[in-house]
């Protein structure tokens, strides 16, 4: 059988984009936290961490690996010291910064009063996502859903959900796009009624 790659083309009203694996090949940065963060807690597995919970946030992990640490502003720090530490095992996803910048320009020229179109929804902190924009030279969108945003985090639909409602796509009948990498991801996408492009394949999150 051969399979042909063939442009699709849709129609939507708006794009969100998860941040992490989908915007910025976050990967090794935050393999090598979890490294980092193990060397000190012997009951902390980091090779699992990385195996089992791509796409889902931080403080829900370190909640179950280490409970004794999961507290917020603590998190939201050691999130926000990643780029600065780790960073150079970080780089762009090929093509995915001049999508975004796409979407936005086609905002300001095509949609009344320049209303954007687009979001992000990511499960990092907020100090964590604003400096990976920053290294991918996209400008943080008025639409910006961080992990501090949501009281559940993915694979429930609550950030995605969010993003629509704020976008005013909140209505089912408007078609909205997923940009997602991870299963927890891809999972909260399909829950907010969206259609999801997913970037790759990953392993599954296994907070439960």
């Amino acid at each position: 059988m051969t399979i042909q790659n063939q442009p699709a083309v849709f129609y939507v009203n708006a794009a969100l984009f998860d941040c992490d694996g989908t915007l910025v090949n976050s990967t090794g940065a935050i393999s090598e936290f979890w490294r980092d963060f193990g060397k000190t807690r012997p009951h902390v597995n980091p090779e699992e961490i990385i195996r089992t919970s791509h796409g889902c946030r931080t403080f829900d992990v370190i909640a179950k690996w280490s409970p004794e640490d999961a507290i917020e502003e603590q998190v939201t720090q050691w999130e926000g010291d990643i780029p600065d530490s780790f960073g150079q095992y970080a780089k762009p996803i090929p093509g995915a910064v001049e999508l975004v910048k796409s979407f936005d320009k086609f905002s300001k020229e095509e949609t009344e009063n320049a209303k954007q179109r687009w979001a992000i929804v990511t499960s990092g902190t907020l100090p964590l996502a604003t400096k990976w924009l920053k290294l991918l030279t996209i400008q943080k969108p008025d639409c910006f859903i961080t992990a501090e945003k949501v009281t559940k985090g993915k694979p429930h639909p609550m950030g995605y959900q969010s993003a629509r409602n704020t976008l005013g796509y909140e209505d089912s009948n408007k078609k909205v796009v997923v940009f997602e990498d991870a299963p927890a991801g891809i999972t909260a996408g399909k829950g907010a009624g969206a259609m999801v492009v997913e970037f790759t394949l990953s392993v599954l999150c296994t907070l439960a």
